[in-house]
Order: C-alpha cells, then structure tokens, then sequence
C-alpha cells in the first residue's frame, strides 16, 4: 500500500483539553436531548388530555370555541364567519320549519268507512249524489220498460 503524507495532515491530535471540551458538549446534547423527549411527552400527554374530552363536544361546541379563539387573537373577520354559522343553530329561522306529511292509502277502506275519513277532514263524497243519480236513472228506466209492455 502505498503511504500517502496528506492522509496524516487530516488526523487532528486530541489533547485532554479538547477530550474535556468534547465531553462537556457530549453531556449537553445528551441534556438538551433529555429535555427534548421530557418536553415530547408532556405534549403528547396534554393533547391525549384534550383529545379524551374532544368526544364531548360536538360540531356546535368546536365552532364556539374556535369564535373564542378567533376573538382572543383579533380575528374579528373569523370570528364573524364563525358567528353566523352558529347563528342559524341557537336561532332558526322562522321559514326552516320541519314538516312531516303523512300518506295514508284508503284502498282498503269500505265506502263507508272511507265516507267517515272524509268527515272527519269536513270533506263529503259525491257517492251519495252519485247514488241518488243511479237510483233516479234506474226508475225511469224501469218506468219506460214497464210503459212499453
């Protein structure tokens, strides 16, 4: 192999004074490491907290707490948007009324029985007239038939 004189100019000579200032910034990292993963696990425990009371709240809750929060930090513009989106849930409108329609089949029904609905809504068939209609009809034909023998 062969000897290189460069190679030997790269080679820095540890001193005990250097070994001492090494070891000091070693202890630091390793310190300022410690620190850093303590600091990590006191977040993750705070926002394991807030996430274990997250279910509480529902959609409503997040919006008012993010107005809270649009309004602490003088986002007035956000905290506005946010305003009226809660707006419409602690005070509809009154046009936005649910209404429930009932569809009821009266096939089954009897004549009668379907005359008695009907009278409970103050509505009336045309089967009677339509009966009184028939029956009238029936006579004068019985009447012509009985007129032509």
């Amino acid at each position: 192999m062969p000897y290189n004189p460069k190679s030997l100019a790269n080679l820095k000579i540890i001193t005990p004074e250097i070994a001492r200032e090494n070891q000091k910034k070693s202890v630091e990292a390793k310190r300022i490491n410690k620190e850093m993963k303590e600091k990590f696990k006191l977040q993750a425990k705070n926002m394991q907290e807030v996430l274990d009371e997250l279910p509480q709240l529902d959609a409503l809750g997040i919006l008012n707490l993010g107005m809270l929060k649009a309004l602490e930090d003088d986002d007035f513009l956000l905290a506005a948007q946010l305003a009226e989106k809660i707006a419409e849930y602690q005070k509809p409108k009154l046009q936005r009324i649910d209404q429930t329609n009932i569809n009821r089949s009266y096939e089954s029904l009897s004549d009668e029985e379907l005359e008695e609905e009907l009278k409970k809504h103050n509505m009336s068939s045309l089967v009677n007239e339509t009966k009184e209609k028939i029956d009238t009809i029936k006579e004068t034909i019985n009447k012509s038939i009985a007129e032509d023998f």
